[in-house]
């Protein structure tokens, strides 16, 4: 390729993304003063106090985090298409809980609920865009996306980057390829810093590995999925392996979570399986009473 036909195909991402964000502006989106002092950075939580509390209070609101498929599971081996699905769901409950318009500076983006989903070719061709419905069943909207298809991996991280300087109607910009290198991880986190809005980048070529600027760096793995107990031949809820495997402020940990549809937020998937089980037993005992009852009156 030439350093014309790359430059304009910048030209033509540049233009996609100038679109995207005109659209949400014309909705009505805005930067607007904020009452009080600022917010804190973090904030970002994912429902699970013992997991927000390791993170010291949540994610960062203004930093990368980068997301990697994890091994093990009931999907098979790495990088398998049950962890690309865990890692989207995973992915959407946290854009789900994102508070609108919020960010880390102290400022109030009016109506900004657009997420900007930046793709390559060749990722859309190998594992598509995600899934309509199932992102809604996670609580996000699939009209906030907008999303933005690159003809070349390298050039995602470049647009991620243009997003976050153009997203005054955002409120996260999500990148999709390989593994960033360190230099593209420092641009990104830089910009999303400045910007004070989050950057998810979510590697589903390759393994995560070497040095990273992104304030955390995760696993996402599926895991058997844990059984309704009033229908136990059914799917089930899909459980996933959540690895935290480095963070500046916390240590490596690992969760098992589940997505709790009646609170918005994520949940330990033993004490979820604990309190259906619970629920199940409760229901079984009036059953069986009655059925003692019923054969008491037949004698």
């Amino acid at each position: 390729m030439t350093a014309r036909t790359a430059t304009a195909e910048k030209r033509e991402i540049l233009a996609q993304l100038r679109a995207a964000v005109s659209q949400l502006e014309g909705r009505g989106a805005a930067l607007e003063a904020r009452d009080g002092e600022s917010g804190p950075a973090r904030g970002w939580t994912f429902g699970i106090p013992a997991l927000d509390d390791h993170l010291g209070g949540g994610l960062a609101r203004d930093g990368l985090h980068e997301w990697g498929l994890g091994s093990g599971g009931s999907s098979g081996g790495q990088g398998g298409p049950g962890h690309g699905a865990a890692l989207a769901g995973v992915v959407a409950g946290l854009l789900q809980r994102l508070p609108d318009g919020a960010d880390a500076a102290g400022l109030t983006r009016a109506r900004a609920r657009g997420v900007l989903w930046i793709l390559s070719g060749t990722v859309v061709a190998e594992h598509g865009r995600p899934y309509g419905p199932g992102l809604l069943q996670a609580g996000l909207d699939p009209g906030d996306l907008l999303f933005v298809t690159v003809r070349r991996p390298a050039d995602v991280a470049w647009a991620a980057e243009e997003g976050l300087k153009a997203g005054r109607a955002l409120k996260a910009v999500v990148g999709v390829g390989a593994p960033l290198p360190f230099a593209a991880s420092r641009r990104l986190s830089l910009a999303a810093g400045e910007a004070g809005l989050p950057c998810l980048w979510l590697a589903m070529e390759g393994r995560l590995g070497g040095s990273s600027a992104a304030q955390t760096r995760w696993r996402v793995a599926s895991a058997p999925g844990l059984a309704d107990p009033h229908a136990p031949r059914a799917p089930g809820r899909p459980v996933w392996d959540l690895e935290l495997v480095r963070a500046r402020d916390a240590p490596p940990t690992r969760f098992r979570v589940v997505w709790d549809d009646e609170t918005g937020g994520f949940a330990l998937a033993a004490a979820l399986a604990a309190g259906a089980a619970a629920t199940g037993a409760e229901a079984a005992v009036p059953a069986a009473a009655g059925q003692r009852r019923t054969g008491r009156r037949a004698a």
